[in-house]
């Protein structure tokens, strides 16, 4: 009887996190190797922002970098929806000029935040909190991990890790006490 199962390396990132890593035919291949609905939101809103960006820059004069951002964003929509690793990139960089602009305008600019009708008010705080909620998603979750990354959680690992480490405590404490 042949035993297909493969060993599984986890290979523990910056935080201790234990992550298996996977090639791409793998992670496309698994269940959750395809945009959900939160991917496919999240590209919709960059596309939306993005369009918006591109439209102010045309048609209200905008400098020349806000259009080019809205153009890198609508680039990141289409490279978040077909799977490829580079928009992972642009989709966690890109949502931070929003919270980076919001931050400048409650603290340098709060006169032009103040000053500014209720509804910009409320678009430019709804940004920031999209751009926060979409960053950690994107670094945090378990879909985009494993899309654009090719790697997901081993919490088996950890629970591994963690077990040998109290073992090795409790041994020195053994040899101490």
């Amino acid at each position: 009887m042949s035993d297909d199962r493969r060993i599984v390396r986890t290979v523990a990132d910056a935080n201790g996190a234990q992550w298996v890593h996977l090639t791409r035919e793998e992670a496309e291949a698994h269940p959750k190797g395809r945009p959900g609905l939160v991917l496919w939101a999240l590209a919709a809103w960059f596309a939306a922002s993005g369009g918006l960006e591109v439209a102010l820059a045309l048609a209200a004069g905008a400098p020349v970098w806000t259009g080019a951002l809205g153009l890198v964003s609508l680039v990141a929509a289409v490279g978040l929806i077909l799977r490829v690793p580079w928009a992972y990139v642009l989709a966690v960089l890109l949502p931070a000029r929003f919270v980076i602009g919001f931050v400048q305008t409650i603290g340098g600019g709060a006169q032009e935040l103040t000053g500014a009708p209720q509804a910009e008010q409320v678009f430019v705080l709804v940004q920031a909190a999209i751009a926060v909620l979409a960053i950690f998603y994107l670094v945090e979750g378990e879909r985009p991990n494993l899309i654009y990354r090719h790697r997901f959680r081993s919490y088996t690992a950890e629970r591994q890790v963690e077990e040998e480490r109290r073992r090795r405590e409790e041994e020195e404490e053994k040899r101490d006490g």
